[in-house]
């Protein structure tokens, strides 16, 4: 209640008292020690002095006064009874002496634990309590026989503290329906105000506030519940509306709804150019994508990560998420591009899940542009340039059964139409359950368009195999250079840790550690001649690192692993070490220059569709080219590999090291 309705509520119980008084003492007033205790309690009591948590000193100052009346009272017919009720008051004062002198608030110190017990016992005896055990054993002194007098004061005692026990004032507003009032206590940034009021809605729902003829609409962002009313953070959409609410200080709200699916939080401290910082009025998921309006353009924010804090406030406190989300950009409805916001969002602005829907342009898209899935939750597309992608590598990594392989295929499928692909593959999944064809190397690496598994041989060392294949292609494609006919050809390395595993992790003199060393330096320079590389496998500690530092472009499942996600957060720049782990089958992270977004973003891939073996190893035959083997002119010794190879391994700065 507020000050007005608990000064009421104390008027009618000094009339009661008073009355009571009146009709058995012939008087309004009365020298007897259950008047005066009365009169303590109902002043003294919660209503207007004593807080809800009686402190030490408050404990002190009861005992003090209820001495004074146990020392000013005659004590014949309830002896025993004032004997025992100063034992416990004695006993009260030295617990609330013992709080106030070792320090029942500290946070440290050799009696603190003591202190806080003593602290808690004493408070439990309130104003409330003391003066009530006075006004009773008082009133049977007065009246030893239990006269009627002593019924009518007994009546009305329980009638006063009845009422002093009750919230009137939310009782009247909810029989009435009333709209109440608050108090508009500050302005918090340019779109905030923090109000107390009688009752608040829960978060997330919407408001109405009255002040003579303006009608303000709010949001309630969070609300805390106190003692005596409910403590508010109220989103006002325009700042002149904060400041007319801050001026009249009062105004009346009017509840609009339970619920507003719009506003889910506001901009809060800590927000940067890249980072969004709220508190969430309802439960969200990682990943989830949120909105910002700036201005004109909506920005996008997806999150990942969230942890429980406590807000505090004078009088009350409560425990509430803070969510934290990190930018993907603004998404252009005419290129269908996801580009980067490069300043803070404006200071309190209302954050939401809604977004502008793309328009559909699909079919407008060039063909060069392959749609590889939707940000999480929303129908915003993630487009891959396959031209900018054959300008450099590609890693596809991530934990087992996540849809590594299935989305390759997806992406082969599409890339193979205008180049070849070679998968190098020793599972034979490629070939037995996906139906590709046997890599033939008269033709295939003659063709222009069309897929093949060149499978592991089983006497074969995989890095050894995999660098003499590599070292092949590379001949025929620097020749095509020379040319000035350059044919794109895409490597994919299904289990890279096999066929370019990592040289730190394999002994001295180890098979296949040299090929490995020389597969990474080799990849360095095979870009200009329009080759490119696919590397899928499940863990990157395990990879050479000479070859996964050169795929700027990532798509990454579900992963676990501190090396893995410790390497996703150096070479993103962001925090996506979060979102990682909680991904499902069929979602990742994807970012590199070939995607059309400039951040990383979480997106939900389609599922792959059914193509028969014709349609995925489509082989052009009629636009091979007439020419043998024997006849490529070898390259320089010094282009490629001679007797002095390998170099020496190559080392990485403690500071570039990507694990």
């Amino acid at each position: 209640m507020n000050i007005r309705w608990r000064l009421s509520v104390v008027a009618i119980q000094l009339l009661i008292l008073s009355i009571s008084t009146y009709i058995t003492t012939g008087n309004f007033y009365s020298g007897e020690t259950w008047f005066s205790a009365g009169i303590f309690s109902v002043v003294i009591g919660s209503q207007i002095l004593e807080p809800f948590y009686s402190g030490p000193t408050d404990v002190i100052g009861n005992v003090v006064i209820s001495i004074l009346l146990w020392l000013t009272t005659e004590k014949q017919a309830a002896y025993p009874a004032w004997i025992f009720f100063l034992v416990v008051m004695i006993l009260n004062l030295v617990l609330a002496l013992i709080a106030l002198i070792f320090g029942a608030g500290k946070e440290e110190g050799r009696f603190v634990k003591f202190a806080r017990f003593s602290s808690f016992i004493s408070s439990k005896l309130t104003a409330l309590y003391i003066y009530s055990v006075i006004f009773w054993l008082a009133l049977i002194e007065t009246y030893p026989k239990y006269e009627p007098a002593f019924w009518t004061l007994g009546i009305s005692w329980a009638i006063i503290v009845f009422i002093g026990s009750i919230n009137w004032q939310k009782t009247f507003l909810t029989f009435t329906g009333k709209k109440q009032e608050c108090t508009v206590e500050e302005m918090i940034g340019p779109s905030r105000v923090s109000i107390k009021a009688h009752d608040l809605p829960r978060p997330g729902s919407q408001i109405i506030f009255k002040i003579k003829d303006l009608e303000i609409k709010g949001s309630v962002i969070s609300r805390i519940q106190r003692q005596n009313d409910v403590w508010g953070q109220i989103y006002i959409n325009h700042e002149e509306d904060c400041e007319e609410l801050l001026k009249a200080q009062k105004a009346s709200i009017e509840i609009l709804s339970n619920t507003n699916k719009d506003i889910i939080g506001i901009v809060d401290v800590g927000s940067t150019q890249s980072k969004l910082i709220f508190h969430p009025n309802r439960p969200l998921e990682i990943g989830t994508v949120v909105t910002v309006q700036n201005k004109t353009e909506e920005i996008l924010y997806q999150i990942n990560s969230a942890e429980v804090q406590q807000l505090s406030v004078k009088g009350g406190a409560q425990l509430e998420v803070e969510a934290q989300a990190h930018q993907i950009g603004i998404f252009d409805q005419e290129s269908l591009r996801i580009r980067q916001h490069r300043w803070v969002p404006n200071l309190g602005t209302a954050i939401s899940t809604e977004y502008t829907k793309p328009n559909a342009q699909n079919e407008n898209m060039p063909p060069e542009k392959m749609l590889i899935g939707h940000l999480l939750g929303t129908e915003i597309p993630i487009y891959f340039d396959t031209e900018i992608a054959q300008e450099g590598h590609l890693a596809i990594l991530g934990m087992t059964k996540m849809g590594k392989t299935s989305f390759a295929l997806n992406l082969i499928n599409t890339l193979a139409k205008k180049r070849t692909i070679t998968v190098l593959d020793q599972t034979g999944e490629y070939t037995h359950k996906r139906n590709l064809p046997i890599y033939d190397k008269t033709k295939h690496d003659k063709a222009i368009s069309g897929i093949a598994v060149n499978e592991l041989p089983d006497n074969r060392v995989a890095a050894d195999f995999a660098l003499h294949y590599f070292t092949e292609i590379t001949k025929i494609a620097r020749n095509e250079y020379e040319s000035d006919d350059i044919r794109p050809r895409i490597i994919l390395i299904e289990e890279a840790h096999q066929f370019v595993p990592e040289p730190s992790g394999l002994g001295f003199n180890a098979p296949g550690r040299d090929s490995a060393y020389k597969f990474g330096s080799l990849l360095m320079q095979v870009r200009k001649y329009g080759i490119s590389t696919i590397l899928i496998s499940q863990r990157t500690a395990v990879v050479a690192k000479s070859a996964l530092s050169q795929c700027e472009n990532i798509i990454a499942f579900k992963s676990g692993d501190k090396t893995g996600l410790d390497y996703f957060d150096r070479i993103s720049g962001h925090d996506m070490s979060n979102i990682l782990p909680t991904l499902n089958q069929g979602e990742a992270v994807v970012f590199g220059p070939a995607f059309s977004c400039d951040i990383p973003v979480a997106i939900k891939i389609p599922e792959p569709q059914e193509s028969s073996s014709e349609d995925i190893a489509n082989i052009v035959e009629d636009e091979f080219e007439e020419f043998e083997f024997d006849n490529i002119a070898p390259p320089p010794d010094d282009e490629f590999f001679n007797d002095d190879y390998p170099p020496p391994p190559p080392t990485f700065p403690d500071d570039d090291l990507p694990f």
